[in-house]
């Protein structure tokens, strides 16, 4: 037998759209990359290098479902301190640093008499 007629190392590892689509479920469902490695029974480096698509979307989904939970605890009512923490990151809101506090009490309070 010569060295041409056999296979070195084991056959290349091509995903099927079934298996593209359950990497991407997992990706979504915030699995950490070596676990989906494992799970689907190949390396992470393989994992990495034959799906990058399917990892990227399904942690983008994970990210869209994280914001819409967020969102609906800040904006029900409930959950002022997650509203609060909205307004900071999506609306630009600070809390006062304790001088302007300082120097708003101190402001002298202006009357208008008639």
């Amino acid at each position: 037998m010569s060295k041409l007629s056999r296979p070195n190392g084991r056959p290349k590892w091509q995903p099927d759209d079934d298996q593209r689509a359950y990497i991407r479920q997992l990706a979504s469902e915030g699995y950490p990359q070596q676990h989906i490695a494992l799970i689907v029974g190949i390396s992470r480096s393989t994992l990495k290098r034959r799906c990058p698509q399917e990892l990227h979307e399904g942690t983008l989904i994970a990210y869209a479902r994280l914001a819409a939970v967020a969102f609906e605890m800040g904006t029900s009512g409930d959950d002022p301190v997650m509203t609060m923490f909205l307004l900071r990151c999506r609306v630009g809101w600070n809390e006062p640093r304790s001088e302007q506090i300082v120097k708003f009490i101190s402001m002298p309070v202006i009357t208008k008499t008639t």
